[in-house]
């Protein structure tokens, strides 16, 4: 993924620095994807699609895991101390801290994680559930 990454972004003309908040996003979602959204064992789809939309970069990983909107999580609170540290959990707040903006839909049985940084101005259209 991160060489198809790597190769799409450099292709699509937009500065090398989004590569790595791309690539880190990237790794993370699908991760999760990997290790919770599939209860059952047998063959799983996760589909991925790079493109420019207006002025920012978009990345959309689509799966057919069982229904979960990661942007209805809570952030995070900051602990009071290591010891009131939890481990692991911080992955949509990582996400949401890289990218500027990050929309997420369930069409047809499958999520949808759209992921968007701008490469200039101008805002783009969240998604829509069917």
């Amino acid at each position: 993924m991160s060489v198809w990454l790597d190769a799409s972004i450099r292709r699509l003309d937009v500065p090398e620095r989004l590569l790595f908040r791309f690539d880190l996003c990237a790794n993370e979602a699908v991760s999760n994807i990997i290790a919770y959204a599939y209860p059952e064992n047998g063959a799983r789809e996760i589909a991925l699609r790079l493109y420019r939309e207006k002025d920012a970069l978009c990345l959309e990983i689509e799966d057919d895991g069982v229904a979960f909107n990661p942007l209805e999580r809570p952030r995070h609170a900051q602990p009071e101390s290591l010891a009131d540290a939890e481990v692991g959990g911080l992955g949509v707040d990582l996400i949401r801290s890289f990218m500027d903006e990050c929309h997420y839909a369930r069409r047809e049985g499958r999520n949808i994680l759209r992921m968007v940084a701008r490469v200039g101005t101008g805002r783009i259209e969240p998604l829509e559930p069917d």
